[in-house]
C-alpha cells in the first residue's frame, strides 16, 4: 500500500487546489483538500507548505494535510485489512466520514465553538503574537454580545444576520476601521471552517457586509521628540525607563514590539567593521540586517547587552503615553476619523497618540525626511510593497514642503 500523497492541481495558476492523491490496488483516487496555496510557497519534496512564507498561514494548513493524510491511511489500512474493494465515489464518502467522525473539531457546526477552538490553537502557535490573539478574541467577543447567547450554527451567518452585525457595531459607535478589521477576522475564522468542510454557506464573502478601510492619521515622533525622551531623567522610575529605552530601540530599528521586544545580544554581527541586528522578523518571516544606530549602541550598553525583558504591549502603551506627556510632547494634532462612513476630526495631544508602534512609524519616517532611499528603508522594515511602506510615512503637507524646499530645483 502506498502511502497517501499531495499534488497541485495545476502549478502554472497563481494560486491552485491541494489534491491528495492515494493508490489502492491498482486504482488512483483523488480528493480534494479544499485548501489553495501559491506553487511558489509549495515543497514537492515535503509536500507541505514552505514555513518561511509570508502571505499564507502555512500552520493551519499542513495540520490540515496531517489530519487528512493520516485519515486516507486509515481508510486504506481498513480496506487492506478488510481486502474489501474501493471505488473513487466511495472512497469520497469514506474519507469524508472518518474527517466528520470525531476527529478533533472535525462534523462541528456550531461556530462560536469553532472560534475558541481555533483562538486556543493559534495560542500554542508561535506564529501569532499575543496582539493577533487579541483581535481574535475581540472579534469572537462582539459576536457572543451580539447572540445574546443564542447557539450559532455555520449556517446562522447569513448575509442578512451579519448585515446585523455590523449594524450593532455601528450602534457601538466604533471607527469604520475597527469594524473592517472585526469582519476580516470574522471571515477568516469563515474561511478556515470552510477549508475544514465544516461550513458550505458562503455569505460570508458577500460585499454586502463589507465596511471599507480608511486611512488613517497617526503621528511620528520626530528626531527633536526623540531627543526630548532620550534625555528625560527616569532614573526614579526604572520602570518607565525601560519602556522608554526599548521604545526608543524601536524608534532607530524599525521593528515592531513582536521584534524589539526579543532582541538579544547573539543577533548582532559585525560587517566590515559595521554592528548589525541580523533578525528574523515574527509576522512576515523576513529576515533583515538592520544598522545598529549609536544610540542604540548607547542603550545596549547601559544594560551591558542584555535589554530588559519587556512587559505586555497594552502596558507598555499606557506607560509610552505617560513618559510621552513628561517628555513636552503636546503639540496638538487633528485626527480624521470615520463612522459610518463619515469623516470627524478629533483633537488630540501629540502624547495621547503614541503607542509601541509609533516607534516604527517613526522610523520610517524619519530615515525617508533624512534620504535614505525607500528601497533600502523597506529592506530592513521588511515591507514588500512600495504603497504598503508609504502608509507608514506620516508628515504632513507643510512638512513636505519645507523638505522639498530645500531642494535645487527651488534654489534662488
Amino acid at each position: 500500500m502506498n502511502q497517501p500523497r499531495f499534488n497541485l492541481k495545476n502549478k502554472l495558476e497563481k494560486e491552485t487546489l491541494i489534491l491528495l492523491i492515494c493508490r489502492f490496488k491498482g486504482e488512483r483516487f483523488l480528493f480534494s483538500t479544499g485548501m489553495k496555496v501559491s506553487p511558489k510557497q509549495w515543497n514537492d519534496r515535503t509536500m507541505r507548505v514552505r514555513s518561511n512564507q509570508e502571505y499564507i498561514d502555512h500552520i493551519h494548513i499542513n495540520q490540515g494535510l496531517d489530519t487528512l493524510q493520516a485519515a486516507a491511511t486509515k481508510l486504506l489500512q481498513k480496506h487492506a485489512s478488510e481486502r474489501s474493494a474501493l471505488t473513487q465515489m466511495s472512497f469520497k464518502d469514506e474519507l469524508e466520514a472518518i474527517l466528520s467522525g470525531g476527529h478533533g473539531r472535525k462534523g462541528q457546526t456550531d461556530f462560536l465553538a469553532f472560534f475558541n477552538q481555533l483562538i486556543d490553537e493559534r495560542k500554542q502557535s508561535p506564529k501569532y503574537s499575543s496582539g493577533s490573539i487579541e483581535v481574535y478574541e475581540n472579534a469572537r467577543n462582539h459576536m457572543k454580545r451580539y447572540a445574546k447567547g443564542k447557539k450559532l450554527h455555520f449556517q446562522d451567518l447569513t448575509v442578512s444576520f451579519l448585515k446585523g452585525f455590523v449594524t450593532y457595531l455601528f450602534k457601538e459607535d466604533f471607527m469604520d476601521n475597527h469594524i473592517n478589521k472585526i469582519i476580516g477576522t470574522i471571515r477568516m475564522v469563515l474561511n478556515e471552517a470552510t477549508e475544514l468542510r465544516l461550513n458550505s454557506l458562503m455569505d460570508y464573502k458577500s460585499r454586502k457586509i463589507s465596511v471599507p478601510k480608511t486611512e488613517t492619521d497617526n503621528v511620528y515622533l520626530t528626531i527633536t521628540d526623540l531627543g526630548k525622551l532620550s534625555e528625560l531623567d527616569l532614573s526614579s522610575k526604572p520602570g518607565k525607563e525601560k519602556v522608554r529605552d526599548l521604545f526608543l530601540i524601536a524608534a532607530y530599528t524599525g521593528l515592531r514590539y513582536s521584534d524589539f521586544s526579543k532582541l538579544r545580544r547573539e543577533y548582532i554581527q559585525e560587517v566590515e567593521g559595521k554592528r548589525f541586528f541580523n533578525i528574523l522578523l515574527e509576522k512576515t518571516e523576513t529576515r533583515v540586517w538592520i544598522p545598529i544606530h549609536p544610540i542604540v549602541e548607547t542603550i545596549l550598553a547601559k544594560y551591558a547587552y542584555n535589554l530588559p525583558q519587556a512587559i505586555s504591549n497594552q502596558k507598555t502603551n499606557d506607560h509610552l503615553k505617560q513618559i510621552c506627556k513628561e517628555a513636552g510632547l503636546s503639540d496638538v494634532f487633528t485626527k480624521r476619523v470615520y463612522r459610518g462612513g463619515i469623516v470627524q476630526e478629533e483633537v488630540y495631544e501629540k502624547w495621547e497618540m503614541v503607542s509601541t508602534h509609533t516607534g516604527r512609524r517613526s522610523f520610517a519616517t524619519n530615515a525617508y525626511i533624512a534620504g535614505v532611499p525607500i528601497a533600502n528603508i523597506m529592506r530592513i522594515t521588511g515591507h514588500k510593497k512600495v504603497e504598503t511602506f508609504l502608509k507608514y510615512i506620516k508628515f504632513d503637507n507643510l512638512e513636505s514642503a519645507l523638505i522639498v524646499s530645500a531642494h535645487p530645483f527651488f534654489a534662488a
